[in-house]
């Protein structure tokens, strides 16, 4: 599964990455114990019809790092 998200993408756009001093980070900090609740308002996508709307979550995204900057922190 690690490989069809993360090496496997980055092989087809002909891109290689490694985690090692000197390279870009291309990171997503995931935590198996982060809770949160889903709200169709925050949503990215223009639909706003979902089943998942006021649902509570265990495990997500704490940070991605893009070329070495952090971009994005939850």
């Amino acid at each position: 599964m690690v490989e069809l998200f993360t090496t496997g993408p980055a092989r087809i756009l002909g891109i290689e990455r490694k985690i090692t001093a000197g390279q870009p980070a291309d990171l997503t900090i995931f935590s198996t114990e982060r809770a949160w609740t889903y709200n169709v308002k925050e949503s990215p996508s223009r639909s706003r019809n979902s089943p998942f709307d006021g649902r509570n979550f265990k495990g997500g995204p704490m940070a991605t790092i893009v070329a070495g900057r952090i971009v994005c922190k939850g």
